[in-house]
């Protein structure tokens, strides 16, 4: 991090170390294991993944063709919404448990809000493109179920239905 952030003090505009700073703090909010599960999140991750957030979106100002930072800000803020959406389903069914749920849901909801014009973004900028790489198909598999389940969560079938096809 340390040499990260000394290189883009002296080359602020530079794209690949702002996307790797991005990268960087994200994986340190949210490590997994060798295997790729979720391993325990640090104390200070929400301040991690706020640098993250930062970095992904000085990178897209820096470079709003590319579709990485578009891609992985995205992909940050659904994980995000998956584990509150986990967190209000494992509730009980208590006055107390279902307020909390509803507290849990208004997160989640907002987070996936956060992440639709990333994700947007991204399948415009890969959908776009003639052939894609290895890396830039998985990513583009990875949109087109995100927007899917995005857009039939807030009842927009007939774009859902369109992921769905192009999926």
């Amino acid at each position: 991090i340390q040499k990260y952030e000394s290189a883009l003090a002296h080359d602020p505009n530079n794209y690949p170390i702002t996307l790797n700073l991005a990268v960087t703090y994200d994986n340190m909010a949210n490590p997994h294991d060798v295997a790729g599960n979720d391993s325990t999140r640090p104390a200070n991750a929400e301040e991690l993944q706020q640098k993250a957030a930062g970095y992904y979106k000085k990178a897209i100002d820096l470079k709003p063709d590319d579709y990485a930072a578009n891609f992985n800000l995205a992909i940050m803020y659904y994980n995000d919404a998956v584990k509150f959406g986990k967190q209000a389903n494992s509730l009980g069914s208590s006055p107390a448990e279902q307020h909390k749920a509803d507290s849990l849901i208004k997160i989640q909801n907002q987070l996936l809000d956060n992440a639709l014009p990333y994700l947007e973004k991204a399948y415009q900028l890969l959908d776009a493109k003639d052939k894609l790489t290895n890396n830039e198909l998985i990513a583009y598999k990875s949109t087109l179920t995100g927007l899917k389940q995005l857009y039939a969560r807030k009842n927009e079938l007939d774009k859902s239905n369109e992921m769905k096809t192009k999926l």
